[in-house]
């Protein structure tokens, strides 16, 4: 979470070389790179990872969740468009970008420490954080690749997972954690469809 790069797929992702390059070409521009060789459109992606990075090197307290929701945007909204650009399915970019901004969401839920950092920890603001990543991660496509739909399923199934522990949690009891048993747990969910998505 120090760092917006981490929301863009560990090396070792896809089995696809190339798009195992791609990603790492938007990694290493995020991280201040030239970006040589990327188009305009995914290299302003890349500034847009790093700017949302520097605002939270910063360390400065996002207190309002409109504020939030820019950050989301600038951040993991940037790096899921690189995902589907990378995987050479830029129309599927918006179904992407809502999964990894509901990831983002349900990750802070998750996490006191996280919320204390980028919003109000309440019960009212965990209510809406989870209700903003629930209506992100409703997103029925998720795209017309098989590469990027099978990593956007996981991805959207294990945000959901968390969700589910959350909302069962108070403000005062809330783990970032996905176990064993979660990961079980969400790969029955995806062999037998109940991941969501298509």
């Amino acid at each position: 979470m120090d760092d917006m790069t981490d929301f863009l797929p560990p090396p070792g992702t896809f089995r696809d070389p190339e798009i195992e390059r791609n990603i790492a070409a938007v990694r290493a521009a995020a991280a201040g790179a030239a970006g040589d060789g990327l188009p305009d459109d995914v290299a302003v992606l890349a500034e847009r990872i790093r700017q949302a990075h520097e605002k939270i090197a910063a360390s400065r307290r996002v207190a309002r969740l409109s504020e939030l929701i820019a950050l989301a945007q600038f951040g993991p909204g940037s790096a899921a468009r690189a995902v589907a650009w990378a995987c050479g399915d830029e129309a599927s970019g918006p179904a992407a970008e809502a999964v990894y901004i509901g990831g983002f969401l349900s990750d802070i839920a998750a996490s006191s420490h996280l919320s204390n950092r980028f919003a109000p920890d309440s019960d009212d603001a965990l209510k809406s954080l989870l209700e903003r990543a629930g209506a992100a991660l409703s997103v029925s496509s998720l795209g017309d690749a098989p590469p990027l739909r099978r990593h956007l399923r996981r991805r959207r199934a294990t945000a959901m997972r968390l969700n589910e522990k959350t909302a069962r949690r108070g403000p005062s009891d809330r783990k970032d954690v996905i176990n064993l048993f979660d990961r079980l747990l969400i790969s029955c969910r995806l062999m037998f469809g109940a991941g969501g998505g298509k």
